[in-house]
């Protein structure tokens, strides 16, 4: 709500629960959404895989689990307001900012 003109859409809600996470990214690239995760694991290594390799990736934001909700959206909105949806390609950006 504090961002109106941003799309937020979850794994779930697009069936891709279960999905590894190169396809995950296959996805986003494809439809040129910036991807938002908690897993440190193993997606923000995909996506610098992907870089590496020199395939699209629209960018990525990690949000790790210890931040609250009101922190992360506050976060999301200021880093939303003050960049261009083409400045995010390949890269990946951790919260807190």
């Amino acid at each position: 709500r504090l961002v109106p003109d941003v799309v937020i859409t979850s794994v779930e809600e697009r069936g891709f629960r279960g999905f590894r996470d190169e396809e995950v990214l296959d996805v986003a690239a494809e439809l040129g959404l910036v991807v938002l995760t908690h897993d440190r694991r193993t997606m923000i290594a995909a996506a610098n895989a992907r870089v590496v390799a020199g395939e699209r990736m629209p960018g990525m934001v990690f949000v790790p689990w210890s931040l609250s909700i009101r922190r992360a959206i506050d976060d999301l909105a200021t880093v939303i307001g003050c960049s261009r949806d083409d400045e995010w390609a390949n890269l990946v950006r951790y919260l807190p900012i």
